[in-house]
């Protein structure tokens, strides 16, 4: 099988994302096992990267199955398309599923995801500069006020402490800080922060809809399944523009 030069720029865009989904695993990973040496770290960076981007790629090829199933469907369903709750136009599943497989394997929308990410892991670490090292201040101020000998003991500690306690010391101090700036940026996720996240692919589906239904209008396209005697169904699909 042949593959034009646009074919391979998608498919190493669609690469440069799943490298970039993974970092978060491979991090997960090098901690749980802790490894002891160089070799042994490159190993489980190794692994635990070729384990995540195949796992990305199987989700992406059974993705991709499924949207060239319905465009190959005989009995293809209708939608009504309504744009900010204006009816639009109607598309049939397998047009759906051809913009959806489109979008889905234009490296651009790979490409503009991948930068998203960056800007989003640069906002959350804006974020947890200001939190993270005010809880460890803010700790290490409760233990001065509550257990004044604990916190001595602790100094005196560190005071005393070789270079290979010193050095287990401050890898512990590491993992703490980051298992509560996972925990930060958990929880300020679940609260609605969406640290600029935009679903380019979703953007993309909806700048092609809008185009296959003629309208320059832009807004929150809604679409609706339409039964077959063509009275619309409520209920529907979302496809939003930021």
């Amino acid at each position: 099988m042949l593959f034009s030069g646009e074919d391979m720029n998608n498919s190493l865009m669609r690469g440069a994302l799943q490298l970039a989904l993974s970092v978060p695993v491979v991090l997960f990973f090098t901690i749980c096992f802790e490894p002891r040496s160089g070799f042994a770290m490159l190993v489980t960076v190794i692994v635990s990267t070729i384990l995540c981007v195949t796992m990305l790629e199987v989700d992406a090829r059974r993705r991709e199955s499924r949207l060239v199933r319905r465009i190959e469907a005989k009995d293809s369903p209708n939608w009504e398309v309504r744009l900010n709750d204006v009816s639009i136009g109607r598309i049939t599943d397998a047009e759906y599923a051809a913009i959806e497989l489109s979008a889905f394997r234009d490296g651009r929308n790979a490409l503009a995801q991948l930068f998203n990410l960056g800007r989003m892991a640069l906002a959350m670490v804006d974020k947890l500069v200001g939190v993270v090292p005010h809880v460890f201040f803010w700790s290490a101020a409760a233990l001065v006020l509550f257990a004044p000998d604990r916190f001595t003991e602790v100094i005196h500690g560190f005071q005393q402490a070789d270079a290979a306690t010193t050095a287990k010391a401050l890898d512990a101090i590491a993992r703490v800080g980051f298992t509560l700036a996972v925990l930060t940026v958990g929880v300020m996720a679940a609260l609605g922060c969406r640290f600029g996240f935009l679903n380019h692919y979703a953007e993309d589906v909806n700048r092609r809809l809008r185009q296959h239904c003629n309208t320059p209008a832009q807004g929150d396209v809604m679409l609706y399944r339409v039964a077959a005697d063509g009275d619309v169904v409520v209920g529907g699909a979302t496809v939003s523009a930021d």
